[in-house]
């Protein structure tokens, strides 16, 4: 009787440990995420699946390393944006990119203009973000 006692705690503790190498996982996966190194981080969502946002991170890991580039206006092909890691270069100053959980809208972000949602759509694999302005409809594809 003993020895099953020691058993059921022995698998019990075994148990708990697991789920503690599974936090300190997922706590390392949104750090890598955090820091854009979305392959890493990719590879370590896939093996967690006791975490309900999994998926997603997987989803947007995948996403922001496509949407890794030079963008140029789709109409006149002429060079408008880079987006580095969060960030979107030679545009205005600070600005920033952060994708919803769907992954279909990108919203850059910067403190003097605020917000702005672009569609995200790919075609033969190449990323294009649109939107929709009063007067015009504004499109960039990735080179």
């Amino acid at each position: 009787m003993r020895k099953l006692y020691y058993l059921i705690l022995f698998a019990f503790i075994c148990l708990l440990c697991a789920g503690c190498s599974s936090e300190s996982k997922y706590e390392k996966a949104v750090e890598l995420y955090s820091n854009a190194e979305f392959n890493e981080a990719q590879e370590i969502f896939k093996e967690l699946d006791n975490f309900e946002d999994c998926e997603t991170y997987v989803t947007k890991c995948k996403v922001m390393e496509e949407l890794q580039g030079t963008y140029v206006r789709t109409e006149t092909g002429k060079p408008a944006f880079t987006i580095e890691k969060f960030k979107v270069l030679d545009w205005d100053e600070g600005t920033t990119i952060e994708l919803n959980d769907s992954c279909s809208v990108a919203t850059f972000t910067n403190e003097k203009y605020g917000d702005s949602e672009y569609d995200i759509t790919f075609i033969n694999s190449v990323p294009i973000l649109e939107t929709e302005m009063p007067l015009v409809k504004l499109s960039f594809t990735r080179l």
